[in-house]
């Protein structure tokens, strides 16, 4: 809180600066906002901040209008990064335990060198750094930007303006032409660009863009959505990635030995540095999740409780923030699973057959390790039983799915069927065209009637494969 406290007010204090020398036209609800947080009453802050929105942003969402003077309005637009950083922050002190918050920050903080320019794409990772470092405003000890907000022309203003000086940030011209080329490529290919993927690909080429016009900054990543052109430039760097400036044929091995020291680390003091070996196989971790995680038998847990249990406590009553408490274990899972999805392109990618073998090892350990430090993270399940999957190991991809569904964050039967659907039928459907090919027609029959199972809908069409496997048998 200390630290939150001292980054509150140098923000505060930006603004007014901000404010003056832009003649901004900021209304009391800002300096409101800016006193609650620092006072360490986040409800009454966050209340503030929503209707900062509205006025802000009130094309977001199904937010009702609020009428202001255009100025206003305007002015609000411009200071709305600044404020949304304190607000970032703010939530994560508020989720986080301070030990993990700590940890988490200061290893990604002491690992980056001076002067070195850093996206950091989710909450934690652009925030609790942006919080971490020593100014934010004067780039100490380096850079920090998020790559998910590039695509807002508001949120590059605010960078010309906060680092234009001292690094290249793209222009209004560059902002036009990839905007431009963007659209003229998706008319090429005859598709209308819209929702996540069309902003994130946006943003990807004006980071790529960042990134080419300073070739004497070193670049470092913490990923949340995957950008394709920097697949080639990465290497895992402790918690997240280092952009290397020249695209590299394959991964060093003496780095890949070092990802696996680090990563013992940071097992070790979330869940235990045992938990995860190379020759751990996926039942035995299965069975350790459901035994530490799920039945909640922890007598021989070697890691830290505070890990299993998430942050439910928070500074007032009642809570600040609703939903599910786990920010660690989906953060840190999150960060390994990333990794382990870059040895699964590397392998991918590769004409050694001998990396091929390496790569694929490494992965399947990382995604253990990502599935070990949080089983209630879906995307960790669906690119680790995707992995499986490939790999025609279907019966431990299953595994890991029915492991996955009887966790906390799976608690309604709707949320089951979403995933059943989604995550494990397409396991079945992948599994089902195997047999055939092999001609296993009776293992194919039973995988379909698995499918029938959780596929009601769809049950003619099952049933009329099935009885086109038994006349094939």
């Amino acid at each position: 809180m200390a630290q939150f406290k001292a980054f509150a007010i140098r923000k505060r204090d930006y603004l007014k600066l901000f404010a003056k020398e832009n003649e901004l036209n900021l209304p009391a609800g800002v300096w409101k906002f800016f006193g609650e947080a620092i006072a360490g009453d986040f409800a009454k802050a966050e209340k503030h901040f929503k209707v900062i929105k509205q006025v802000a942003r009130p094309d977001g969402g199904n937010q009702v209008q609020i009428p202001v003077p255009k100025k206003m309005r305007e002015s609000l637009q411009k200071a709305f990064p600044i404020i949304v950083e304190v607000l970032g922050a703010m939530e994560t002190v508020d989720m986080w335990y301070a030990k993990f918050l700590h940890f988490y920050t200061k290893e990604i903080v002491s690992s980056i060198p001076e002067g070195s320019i850093y996206f950091g794409g989710t909450d934690p990772g652009r925030f609790a750094i942006t919080m971490g470092s020593k100014s934010h405003t004067q780039a100490e000890p380096f850079y920090t930007i998020t790559q998910n907000a590039l695509a807002d022309a508001t949120y590059l203003q605010y960078l010309r303006v906060l680092y234009g000086d001292r690094i290249t940030i793209p222009s209004k011209e560059d902002n036009q032409r990839v905007f431009a080329a963007f659209f003229a490529e998706a008319k090429a290919k005859g598709f209308q660009p819209q929702g996540t993927d069309g902003i994130m690909d946006i943003n990807g080429r004006l980071a790529k863009v960042i990134f080419n016009k300073n070739p004497d900054h070193d670049f470092y990543l913490e990923e949340s959505f995957p950008l394709d052109w920097m697949k080639p430039h990465m290497v895992p760097h402790g918690l997240i990635f280092k952009l290397e400036r020249k695209p590299l044929k394959e991964l060093p091995p003496d780095l890949i030995d070092q990802n696996r020291k680090d990563w013992q680390k940071y097992m070790a003091l979330c869940v235990g540095d045992e938990v995860v070996k190379p020759e751990t196989t996926v039942a035995e971790l299965c069975k350790w999740v459901e035994t530490i995680y799920i039945k909640g038998k922890r007598g021989e847990f070697k890691g830290d409780a505070f890990y299993l249990k998430g942050k439910k406590e928070v500074m007032e009553k009642p809570a600040f923030r609703k939903g599910p408490p786990f920010s660690e274990q989906k953060a840190f899972s999150k960060m390994r699973c990333d990794q382990a999805r870059l040895f699964t392109w590397r392998e991918s990618t590769t004409q050694d057959a001998e990396l091929k073998k390496e790569y694929a090892k490494e992965a399947d350990y990382a995604y253990r390790q990502a599935f070990a430090l949080g089983p209630i993270n879906p995307g960790v399940t669906f690119q680790y039983s995707s992995f499986l999957t490939k790999a025609k190991r279907f019966e431990e991809a299953k595994i890991v799915f029915n492991t996955f569904v009887k966790t906390e964050v799976v608690d309604s039967n709707s949320s089951k069927q979403f995933f059943y659907r989604n995550v494990f039928l397409p396991v079945l459907s992948e599994e089902e065209a195997h047999w055939v090919s092999q001609k296993e027609y009776a293992k194919a029959i039973v995988t379909v009637q698995k499918m029938v199972e959780i596929d009601g809908e769809n049950k003619a069409q099952h049933f009329q494969r099935i009885e086109r496997y038994k006349k094939l048998q």
